[in-house]
């Protein structure tokens, strides 16, 4: 599962990084600990620009039978790679090459005791590259009268690293493999399904966070929030 992220880049600087076109999306730096319902910063390419976007979008995919959106029954935040291409929820996405990449500083996981209770919160990233972009579906459409863009992040199975924090993982895509996933560039099924596995754990660093973080705050550093070693 992924179900918190965190983002202290600004829009600039991500669209500096993804080679992104065209307006930014008003997502602020500084946002430590993004949940569902809250905005993502999500990369696609536009086929009819033939260029990158950054879009703000839902975090939790809206399917397109929803007509209440704003219900948590309705919205999903995760997927799993084993069923994105076949579950109805996921397929019409998919099907549709709507894919995009989540850009985050980061996740979240946290680790539970023998008692099966929440413990210790760990900030989850890349270890030599700023960005962590995690694998989305996405869907738009017209909601009240507003046009909504939502998202969910794919999860597959955890690396060593994760695995003793958690058992599912999101699903990082690697930068050489952005062309293909974005459909920038011809991929076949199989191609797109080899990608949906876990991230080699020896790229990927997990650091105890301290449990009382703020929300919002401006442009921040994540150093201030982690345990002291």
């Amino acid at each position: 599962m992924c179900g918190r992220i965190y983002l202290f880049s600004d829009p600039a600087e991500i669209a500096a990084y993804t080679g992104a076109r065209g307006p930014t999306p008003n997502v602020e730096a500084g946002e430590m600990d993004v949940a569902p319902t809250d905005d993502l910063s999500v990369l696609i390419f536009d086929k009819a620009s033939g260029e990158r976007r950054q879009m703000r979008m839902k975090f939790g995919l809206i399917p397109p039978w929803a007509k209440d959106w704003k219900k948590d029954s309705v919205r999903t935040f995760n997927a799993k790679a084993e069923t994105v291409r076949e579950l109805k929820s996921f397929k019409p996405a998919w099907d549709a090459g709507r894919r995009g990449l989540v850009v985050t500083n980061g996740f979240y996981e946290w680790a539970r005791n023998a008692q099966g209770k929440t413990g210790q919160r760990y900030a989850i990233y890349r270890t030599k590259e700023k960005f962590t972009c995690f694998g989305c579906i996405w869907n738009v459409g017209t909601h009240g009268g507003e046009t909504i863009y939502s998202c969910a992040i794919i999860t597959t199975e955890p690396n060593e690293l994760i695995g003793p924090i958690h058992n599912r993982m999101p699903v990082l895509i690697g930068e050489k493999d952005w062309p293909k996933w974005l459909g920038e560039e011809p991929a076949t099924d199989d191609e797109l399904q080899a990608m949906l596995r876990p991230y080699p754990a020896d790229q990927m660093t997990a650091t105890p966070v301290k449990r009382k973080m703020p929300k919002r705050g401006g442009a921040i550093d994540l150093d201030e929030f982690l345990e002291d070693a």
